[in-house]
């Protein structure tokens, strides 16, 4: 009897010592139709002890899979009583494949969220395997999660293993989570904080995916989270047609037949030092489309076609054509790099990516139900094919414009930064009413504080001038005088059937006064013809000898010929400026003219 039961506690010793490896069916990876849905690749274990714990149980996770690119992929474990364990959520960014890549806590290779494509290596996972380890039953069927959350790029699952032995996973190395903030952190550097969003809008998603088909332009629109803390959002089961509260159930709204809205709610996280807390807040209403199964926040993102004013900033210059499509579902579908697609950055444009954007991968709820959001460090994307994305044209004529996208318009969302949800792209119609914008431009000459200014723009049916200083005018060619000395912004509006042209420049005006009782030693100034294609001759003349500097500058300001500088006797005086002979191309450039009694400037213009 002593030594059947010796050989019992052998066999037992052994199994419970020797890793096992269990290896599951492989196969293809449904790419992404409509909605991300799951492919299920079962693995079945058999022969274990009815209980794993921290002395017998999983010691890694290790795959082989080939995609073309590794960040559509959202991989998962799941065990034979349903618990999940996220392995790799969308990482790899637009590199291929995971190649030998294997799971297991204090992974020699790091966390694979902070890993290159293709992982070959030890790697922790994106959650804790050590979770799978409280006592519960491992034999009966595993299955290996993976869900391609975006369009086009295709794979197969080649192999996976699952394998048990007494070398049990420790914890993995978690990143900031909304569960365990240890390594969450403030932006004031602080240890109590609340995690806010920072929605921004996308110029680089505009600018290399929208375009223009018929009357039609077609945006590309994306809205990454580069805040501290999730964007989350909950429907909250009060639904109103207009204002009259109805059921949820509610099908079309009696009046306009359209579903009824939801309210909704944010939910704020909120840290003190190791522990989180939650508070909520309104944040607007949802809205049911029973045509494609989706819920959508009203009023997420407004786009326009505009054309730039002076002065304004970009969301408020005037809108020439208005975007379709503004509510949306918040889906995380693609994740900020600094190697991808520069659609996550800063107010400097910097690109941002996992290195700098702290509590990177923070969120738990993302998808169209009435529960919805956006992690840190990820964006959801709006495609021009999507229906709804695009931006009717109603006469327009060709030419340079910009596509404009905000981000939460009505501020409903409470975000760490509430300025810069906006981007601008520029965008130029190449099909449209083929008429000319306006062609503007002007040059300016002075004599003490007045200038005159010579407009030289055409196809324009109107103009407008403003002085910089309060003064306008609508005159072809005006005059204007300046009462201080100072730096004056001075613009040039014209106006056409197309809309507005503007030139913008420049006078750095000094009043030099009176000389000698009123006498002024530099008079009848004149620069002609200007603009010119081949030469400008500079006329004036002198009342009384004096030091005089004439001065030929680039538009940036760089020296490019000393004309005159040397004493001048009373008299007539001609200069020529040949724009040959100086191997000057055509643009814009300044003459001045200094004495001791006149600071004269102009601005000179050569045409091809």
């Amino acid at each position: 009897m002593k030594k059947i039961i010796l050989f019992t506690f052998v066999l037992l010793f052994n199994v419970l010592t020797r890793a096992q490896t269990f290896n599951g069916t492989g196969g293809i990876i449904p790419d992404l139709v409509v909605t991300p849905s799951p492919t299920y690749f079962a693995c079945t274990v058999s022969g274990l002890p009815s209980s794993i714990d921290t002395t017998f149980g999983i010691e890694r996770v290790c795959l082989n899979i080939t995609h073309t690119y590794d960040q559509d992929l959202e991989i998962k474990l799941m065990s034979p009583d349903n618990f999940v364990v996220m392995l790799s959520n969308r990482n790899g960014g637009s590199n291929d494949n995971f190649t030998a890549t294997c799971f297991r806590g204090m992974g020699t290779d790091g966390m694979i969220s902070l890993g290159t494509a293709p992982f070959t290596g030890e790697y922790d996972p994106d959650g804790d395997l050590r979770a799978y380890m409280n006592g519960r039953n491992p034999n009966g069927i595993w299955h290996l999660v993976v869900t391609d959350m975006s369009s086009i790029d295709t794979g197969r699952v080649n192999s996976f293993q699952i394998i048990f032995s007494s070398n049990v996973t420790p914890h993995s190395r978690m990143p900031c989570s909304t569960t365990d903030p240890s390594y969450c952190l403030c932006p004031d550097g602080s240890q109590v904080c609340d995690l806010l969003p920072d929605m921004t809008a996308s110029a680089e998603a505009i600018l290399t995916g929208s375009y223009e088909s018929g009357d039609t332009v077609y945006v590309n629109n994306a809205t990454p989270n580069i805040g501290w803390g999730p964007l989350e959002i909950h429907g909250i089961s009060l639904c109103y047609c207009d204002t009259n509260p109805v059921s949820c159930t509610t099908t079309a709204c009696p009046v306009t037949g359209l579903p009824p809205k939801q309210l909704v709610m944010q939910t704020v996280y909120h840290k003190d030092h190791g522990t989180v807390s939650q508070w909520m807040r309104s944040a607007g209403s949802m809205t049911y489309h029973p045509s494609h199964g989706h819920t959508h926040l009203d009023n997420w993102a407004s786009y326009s076609l505009r054309r730039p004013v002076y002065g304004l900033s970009p969301i408020d210059w005037p809108v020439v054509g208005q975007g379709y499509k503004q509510s949306y579902c918040l889906v995380n579908l693609g994740q900020c790099s600094t190697t991808g697609n520069n659609y996550c950055v800063d107010s400097a444009g910097t690109p941002l990516g996992r290195q700098n954007i702290p509590n990177y991968g923070m969120g738990a709820v993302t998808g169209c139900g009435i529960d919805q959001g956006i992690f840190v460090g990820n964006y959801d994307v709006y495609s021009a094919g999507l229906t709804g994305q695009w931006i009717i044209l109603d006469s327009l004529c060709n030419g340079d414009y910009y596509i404009v996208s905000i981000t939460d318009p009505g501020n409903v969302i409470l975000e760490s930064n509430e300025n810069n949800n906006w981007a601008a792209s520029p965008f130029t119609l190449l099909h449209q009413l083929n008429l000319p914008f306006p062609s503007v431009n002007f040059s300016f000459s002075g004599m003490a504080n007045t200038v005159n200014f010579v407009n030289s723009s055409i196809d324009y049916d109107s103009l407008h001038w403003d002085f910089g200083d309060g003064g306008t005018d609508t005159a072809s060619n005006p005059s204007h005088t300046y009462s201080t000395t100072g730096t004056y912004i001075v613009v040039l509006n014209a106006f056409n059937h197309c809309g507005l042209q503007q030139q913008v420049d420049t006078i750095d005006l000094t009043l030099i006064g009176i000389y000698e009782g009123g006498f002024q030693d530099v008079t009848n100034y004149k620069v002609y013809p200007n603009p010119a294609s081949s030469q400008v001759k500079i006329d004036f003349s002198m009342a009384k000898a004096a030091p005089v500097s004439l001065n030929l500058y680039d538009s940036f300001g760089n020296l490019i010929k000393v004309i005159a500088d040397k004493i001048l006797n009373m008299g007539n005086y001609h200069f020529v400026i040949d724009a040959a002979q100086l191997n000057l191309s055509h643009g814009v450039y300044t003459v001045k003219l200094t004495s001791a009694s006149t600071n004269l400037v102009s601005r000179i213009v050569f045409i091809e």
